[in-house]
């Protein structure tokens, strides 16, 4: 099944999206999913649940904190998780997964303390020892969880930006049909294109095709870039006339590149003059 698809919609909204070169997770997530189980490790191995205080027995803020702590790191895990599936590298959401499960019963443990001490912060003291010993055997757990996963992160398969945004090869064949497509619009479909604003001219590149109508009929900037700003994209035309440009040259780029660029039309795709 072809990834260009036709749809005769009002509107004319067209979309784009990049696809990297190779399978794998983003560099950048991987990084920030290591950062967390690093601040796990030393959050957790660091921080005592309950500051002793000579005249009150423990106080309860390092508890909040702590909550606060395994919030963002269950926000950040849950993310990566949801990339590993939507990247198809399903097989390692256990990493994520297992991760959180450990997280989530040292947050247990935070839940029945902060109850127990519901009330105030005096407590006796044969309690905070208690519950201070019960917390350092969780966090030995969770520091050597963190680190078995932290070590099995480096098998996932990753991606930078020059795996994702299109090859300069393919790029340069692009540019050179983006131009053909531009010079017949103006020349032989007698339709002004214009710059970003609908002034000035349009852009062809090593990094970018950029071009809107020319006023009064332009509408939104169609910006087509070697590199990806974000995996999709997308230009409203309005059915404005440059609209057949937009199409043609998504159209271009697609046949050349139909490994790293998928294409959504909505409403055809007219005939070059």
């Amino acid at each position: 099944m072809s990834r260009i698809a036709h749809l005769k919609v009002a509107g004319l909204t067209h979309h784009w999206t990049y696809h990297p070169q190779k399978p794998g997770v983003p560099e950048d997530e991987v990084v920030r999913v290591r950062q967390a189980l690093r601040a796990a490790i030393h959050q957790t191995a660091d921080t005592p649940i309950m500051n002793d205080r000579k005249e009150d027995g423990f106080d309860l803020l390092p508890v909040h904190e702590m909550e606060r702590f395994f919030e963002s790191i269950e926000w950040t895990l849950n993310n990566f998780a949801y990339s590993l599936q939507l990247e198809k590298l399903s097989k390692y959401e256990t990493l994520a997964r297992g991760l959180m499960a450990s997280l989530q019963k040292s947050k247990a443990t935070l839940d029945d303390h902060k109850k127990r001490s519901y009330g105030g912060y005096k407590k006796p003291p044969e309690v905070a020892v208690r519950a201070k010993a019960a917390w350092h055997v969780l966090a030995k757990k969770t520091v050597l969880a963190t680190q078995k996963y932290e070590g099995m992160l480096r098998s996932i398969p990753t991606t930078t930006a020059d795996d994702v945004g299109i090859p300069e090869d393919l790029w340069a064949q692009i540019m050179k049909a983006a131009a053909d497509i531009m010079v017949r619009v103006i020349k032989k479909g007698k339709i002004p294109l214009a710059g970003a604003m609908g002034s000035g001219k349009p852009i062809v590149n090593k990094d970018e095709i950029t071009f809107n109508g020319k006023k009064p009929h332009n509408y939104e900037t169609f910006s087509l870039t070697r590199m990806p700003q974000s995996a999709w994209n997308f230009c409203k035309t309005g059915n404005r006339p440059y609209d057949i440009a937009v199409t043609n040259i998504l159209t271009a780029a697609h046949r050349i590149a139909p490994k790293v660029l998928e294409v959504n039309f909505e409403g055809p795709v007219l005939p070059l003059p």
